[in-house]
């Protein structure tokens, strides 16, 4: 349960907002995870000038697994490729590559689950399987009950949607990124329906709070030209957008909710440490209640882009912030019971 919400502002810069809660065992609900999170080591940052975040849905272990996989793997293949070369290359990977790495990691992780079901379950790999044997003990045995064969090639395949596969294939990832080349793009990784793609949209959701935060992102996606989706949206506009369907995943959807981690990119930086950001304090708690406050007719439109601009952009002071908002919003008695999560309607 969770939602990962995706933006893009222009050719260089988007951001990338997702909510903290998680369900352990299917008893509870805990509040402890950031679900994006920046991927590209500091090393290659800082000398290639590509950034990345990545946020996961699914099996919180698995998309963690994905994470730290791939920053593991993409330093080494850039040592190796230094080593090759005896320095520094010009270019090293798009972010369409760094999609296409994940997704090859996603597909070894799941062959490597599927794999230990099926030696706990059967005692053979899915390589024994295809080769229609497993050795043990220096022995050749064959697999040939039939009732054992179509029963592993069911987990293999996820025919049917057995259950006990379900943690290995509901996995699906959001890739936010900006390099020199290709400048910010967003991809689409699903274990789910086995693909990896770019999103030619201005925005994407996923997760189980998708259906709501689709309807604000849809809504105010059609309000804008054909020229303004291709070219720049304001970006205080675009991550207000986000967090408010984020709010409405939140408000709607079972399993979304907690403070909000949201990742900013900005490729146009000349300091490559600023090209990324990540927030996850009390600033992103303060933000989602500006934004709610504005949705519920408390504050104007022009009060809030000022709130959120100074919050993420500005580097605007958290106590100025919130004083300035309560002292600007309508009915400040009303909208502290709001927040505390009353039904109210302002007059």
């Amino acid at each position: 349960m969770t939602v990962n919400n995706a933006i893009r502002f222009n050719q260089y810069s988007g951001a990338i907002v997702c909510d903290e809660e998680r369900t352990v065992y299917d008893v509870r609900r805990a509040y402890s995870m950031y679900k994006a999170r920046p991927i590209i080591p500091e090393r290659i940052q800082r000398e290639q000038g590509i950034v990345a975040a990545a946020g996961s849905t699914g099996t919180a272990s698995i998309g963690e697994e994905l994470k730290t996989k791939f920053g593991t793997r993409i330093l080494k293949e850039y040592e190796e490729h230094i080593h090759r070369l005896g320095e520094s290359p010009s270019f090293f990977k798009s972010i369409g590559d760094v999609a296409r790495m994940l997704f090859d990691i996603m597909c070894e992780m799941k062959s490597n689950h599927v794999d230990e079901l099926l030696k706990v379950r059967f005692g053979f790999t899915t390589d024994d399987l295809i080769r229609g044997y497993t050795m043990h003990g220096g022995e050749k045995i064959p697999i040939e009950d039939r009732d054992v064969v179509r029963s592993a090639e069911r987990l293999i395949a996820w025919r049917d949607k057995p259950k006990e596969m379900n943690r290995i294939f509901i996995n699906r990832a959001i890739l936010i990124g900006y390099d020199p080349v290709s400048g910010f793009q967003i991809f689409l990784i699903s274990m789910r329906d086995f693909m990896v793609e770019p999103v030619q949209f201005i925005f994407q959701s996923v997760g189980s709070g998708a259906d709501a935060a689709n309807m604000i992102f849809t809504e105010y996606a059609g309000e804008k030209l054909t020229q303004e989706r291709r070219n720049a949206i304001d970006r205080v506009e675009g991550l207000i957008t986000a967090i408010r369907a984020t709010n409405a995943s939140s408000h709607i959807n079972t399993g979304v909710g907690g403070y909000y981690n949201i990742i900013l990119i900005d490729g146009s930086q000349k300091d490559y440490a600023k090209r990324i950001c990540e927030i996850s304090d009390y600033r992103t708690k303060l933000a989602s209640e500006i934004v709610r406050a504005h949705d519920h007719g408390f504050l104007s439109t022009s009060k809030t882009c000022k709130f959120i601009d100074k919050l993420f952009f500005k580097n605007g002071d958290f106590q100025s912030v919130e004083e300035s908002f309560f002292k600007n919003a309508r009915n400040t008695k009303l909208l502290k019971r709001l927040l505390r999560g009353y039904k109210v309607k302002i007059q």
